[in-house]
């Protein structure tokens, strides 16, 4: 309740060139820590409201406040939906909270698509879960897995999970934090039958991913407005949009 009122009068007051200054001092570094509880992960004590959806979030507060004004991830989500239509079926690996899930489901839920979604930390699961069932939808298959590009006794791969279980997958879509390129080859089948497009995190490994799905004849495009890629050329895009087809907003 303090830090609330005491980040709110500072928000109110003082100009913002003098709040950049104060987010930028590292002698502040405690400050902030203690003011945003930066280092602590709160409870989901409540919802976050974002495009008439539902979510449980645990989050540092700092997040958490960013969350409820633009949610997590907006602009990808955005350009995400834009590409599917009501009867398509989607694969999220690393739903994490479930923005992404829960917005490929709300925009297809008056058609004949589904999300599969694959989240292997037991707390996210249980969150997404709860999530689901407040929004009321029923086009969402959660799997509580570690996915990558092997089945061993921790972890699958998504083909051997759901292959077969759609007659076509139109998107996939990847954020695991540095097991993305285990995880794409873990989807050999799907891709090979239905050629998806592929929305998939860049951490190092870009020209693994590009070189892995080259052999495919993709197609790589970034940022909101789908701009096609010079693959020669360095890159530190955050997401790759990729797809055997030109795309078009």
């Amino acid at each position: 309740m303090i830090k609330n009122i005491i980040y709110n009068c500072l928000a109110f007051f003082l100009p913002k060139r003098i709040l950049n200054l104060l987010g930028s001092l590292k002698s502040l570094e405690f400050l902030r820590d203690w003011l945003f509880d930066r280092k602590t992960v709160l409870k989901p004590i409540s919802f976050i409201t974002w495009n008439n959806l539902n979510f449980y979030f645990r989050a540092p507060l700092q997040i958490l406040r960013k969350a409820r004004i633009s949610g997590i991830e907006s602009s990808l989500t955005k350009s995400m939906i834009r590409l599917i239509n009501k009867d398509s079926n989607v694969i999220d690996i690393g739903s994490n909270y479930g923005f992404i899930t829960l917005a490929c489901s709300n925009f297809i839920r008056n058609g004949r698509g589904k999300v599969f979604s694959f989240e292997c930390d037991i707390n996210c699961y249980k969150n997404l879960e709860s999530s689901i069932l407040k929004n009321g939808v029923n086009n969402i298959e959660l799997f509580n897995e570690f996915v990558g590009n092997k089945n061993t006794n921790a972890i699958k791969t998504v083909d051997s999970l759901i292959y077969g279980y759609c007659k076509k997958i139109d998107m996939i879509k990847i954020d695991t934090d540095g097991t993305d390129l285990e995880c794409l080859e873990g989807c050999e089948k799907i891709i090979k039958e239905s050629d998806p497009i592929i929305v998939i995190e860049i951490n190092n490994n870009f020209n693994q991913i590009v070189g892995y799905l080259l052999k495919s004849s993709y197609k790589f495009f970034y940022d909101q407005h789908l701009r096609e890629i010079d693959i020669t050329s360095k890159n530190t895009i955050p997401n790759l949009f990729c797809s055997k087809y030109n795309l078009k907003l």
